[in-house]
Protein backbone atom coordinates (compact mmCIF):
# COMPACT_ATOMS: atom_id res chain seq x y z
CA UNK A 1 0.00 0.00 0.00
CA UNK A 2 1.64 3.34 -0.80
CA UNK A 3 0.31 5.65 1.58
CA UNK A 4 1.49 3.27 4.24
CA UNK A 5 5.11 3.16 2.58
CA UNK A 6 5.31 6.77 2.69
CA UNK A 7 3.79 7.28 6.24
CA UNK A 8 6.89 4.90 7.05
CA UNK A 9 9.05 6.12 5.51
CA UNK A 10 8.48 9.42 7.41
CA UNK A 11 9.06 7.44 10.34
CA UNK A 12 12.27 8.39 11.56
CA UNK A 13 13.30 11.78 12.74
CA UNK A 14 16.67 11.94 10.67
CA UNK A 15 14.22 11.42 7.46
CA UNK A 16 12.18 14.08 8.63
CA UNK A 17 14.76 16.21 8.95
CA UNK A 18 15.98 15.87 5.44
CA UNK A 19 12.84 16.52 4.28
CA UNK A 20 12.67 19.67 5.64
CA UNK A 21 15.79 20.48 4.07
CA UNK A 22 14.03 19.89 1.21
CA UNK A 23 11.57 21.80 1.44
CA UNK A 24 13.81 25.11 0.05
CA UNK A 25 14.63 22.74 -3.20
CA UNK A 26 16.55 20.58 -4.82
CA UNK A 27 19.54 19.31 -2.74
CA UNK A 28 22.80 17.27 -3.64
CA UNK A 29 23.51 14.78 -1.40
CA UNK A 30 27.01 16.72 -0.36
CA UNK A 31 25.05 19.16 1.33
CA UNK A 32 22.20 17.14 2.97
CA UNK A 33 25.00 15.17 5.16
CA UNK A 34 27.16 18.22 5.43
CA UNK A 35 23.85 20.18 7.08
CA UNK A 36 22.88 17.29 9.34
CA UNK A 37 26.31 16.27 10.41
CA UNK A 38 26.38 12.85 10.06
CA UNK A 39 28.40 10.36 7.25
CA UNK A 40 27.29 10.33 3.68
CA UNK A 41 26.41 6.70 3.84
CA UNK A 42 23.87 6.93 6.90
CA UNK A 43 22.14 9.91 4.32
CA UNK A 44 22.41 7.52 1.76
CA UNK A 45 20.28 5.14 3.42
CA UNK A 46 17.73 7.06 4.40
CA UNK A 47 17.59 8.56 1.28
CA UNK A 48 16.87 5.24 -0.03
CA UNK A 49 14.14 4.83 1.87
CA UNK A 50 12.52 8.43 1.19
CA UNK A 51 12.73 7.10 -1.92
CA UNK A 52 11.20 3.96 -1.92
CA UNK A 53 8.55 5.59 -0.24
CA UNK A 54 8.04 8.05 -3.03
CA UNK A 55 9.18 10.33 -0.83
CA UNK A 56 11.85 11.78 -2.57
CA UNK A 57 12.90 11.56 -6.43
CA UNK A 58 16.27 12.02 -7.59
CA UNK A 59 18.42 12.14 -10.34
CA UNK A 60 22.50 11.98 -10.94
CA UNK A 61 24.51 15.14 -12.46
CA UNK A 62 27.98 14.10 -13.57
CA UNK A 63 29.22 12.51 -9.90
CA UNK A 64 26.48 14.11 -7.77
CA UNK A 65 23.01 12.51 -6.97
CA UNK A 66 20.12 15.20 -6.23
CA UNK A 67 17.64 14.85 -4.63
CA UNK A 68 13.95 16.61 -4.29
CA UNK A 69 10.67 16.12 -2.38
CA UNK A 70 8.07 14.37 -4.38
CA UNK A 71 4.82 17.23 -5.36
CA UNK A 72 2.94 17.47 -1.77
CA UNK A 73 5.09 15.91 0.66
CA UNK A 74 5.99 19.39 1.90
CA UNK A 75 2.26 20.01 2.62
CA UNK A 76 1.59 16.76 4.24
CA UNK A 77 4.25 17.17 7.11
CA UNK A 78 3.24 21.03 7.66
CA UNK A 79 -0.18 19.43 7.76
CA UNK A 80 1.15 16.60 10.22
CA UNK A 81 3.05 18.66 12.38
CA UNK A 82 -0.56 20.80 12.56
CA UNK A 83 -2.75 18.49 13.80
CA UNK A 84 -0.06 17.24 16.75
CA UNK A 85 0.77 20.41 17.55
CA UNK A 86 4.41 20.31 16.64
CA UNK A 87 6.02 24.16 16.11
CA UNK A 88 6.93 24.49 12.19
CA UNK A 89 10.90 23.92 11.84
CA UNK A 90 12.82 26.77 11.06
CA UNK A 91 13.34 27.14 7.55
CA UNK A 92 17.07 25.24 6.18
CA UNK A 93 19.25 28.11 4.56
CA UNK A 94 22.45 26.87 3.41
CA UNK A 95 25.92 28.23 4.52
CA UNK A 96 27.54 30.97 2.33
CA UNK A 97 30.49 29.39 1.11
CA UNK A 98 33.32 31.37 1.74
CA UNK A 99 35.48 30.52 -1.19
CA UNK A 100 32.30 31.35 -3.48
CA UNK A 101 33.27 34.39 -6.05
CA UNK A 102 36.37 35.94 -6.88
CA UNK A 103 37.38 37.76 -4.16
CA UNK A 104 40.08 40.61 -4.14
CA UNK A 105 41.78 42.96 -2.36
CA UNK A 106 39.46 45.75 -0.55
CA UNK A 107 36.21 43.23 0.04
CA UNK A 108 35.39 43.33 -4.36
CA UNK A 109 34.43 40.17 -5.85
CA UNK A 110 34.88 39.45 -9.55
CA UNK A 111 30.93 39.86 -9.73
CA UNK A 112 30.37 43.94 -9.06
CA UNK A 113 30.31 46.34 -11.35
CA UNK A 114 33.68 48.75 -11.87
CA UNK A 115 33.57 52.29 -12.02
Amino acid sequence: MPVARAFKALGHPLRVRIVDILVSGEKCVCEIFKALGVSQSTVSQHLNVLKIGKVVSCRRQGANVYYRLTSGFDEVLRLCREALGEPQPVPYVPMANPYDGDIHEGGETGHEAKD
